[in-house]
């Protein structure tokens, strides 16, 4: 085996050895502390739902807000309807599997989601 070929070996078994401890070390933190959650607010959740009510936001628009949870419970459970909406396209909710506009039903879910926000005295 050539020199170079075992020296790419030894480093990538260090590499491995040093960098996973740290990294699992660092996810556990993170979970322990609640550092893992987005903080965002009503108005910024508001924000969101109302930029896809008007069509603005893209696939990885919506994957941004869908896929990390938020600390305040409420809002995370809007987040985890808009993330029903979007990640399960036989619902009834967008127009195919591979587009991301909402069909009439989506949008009506949208604008529910929209009046609970609004409404609650978060």
């Amino acid at each position: 085996m050539p020199v170079w070929e075992k020296a790419k070996q030894i480093v990538t078994v260090v590499f491995v050895v040093l960098f996973f401890p740290v990294v699992l070390l660092f996810v556990l933190v993170m979970k322990l502390t609640g550092n893992d959650k987005a903080d965002l607010s009503k108005e910024e959740v508001l924000a969101y739902l109302k930029r896809m009510d008007d069509g603005e936001v893209d696939e990885y628009g919506w994957d941004d807000f869908v896929n990390v949870p938020i600390k305040n419970a409420e809002l995370d459970e809007v987040r985890e309807k808009c993330f029903e909406i979007w990640t399960e396209a036989k619902n009834g909710y967008l127009v195919s599997d591979d587009d991301y506009r909402l069909n009439e039903k989506g949008e009506e879910e949208i604008k529910r989601l929209i009046k609970r926000v609004e409404g609650s005295g978060i």
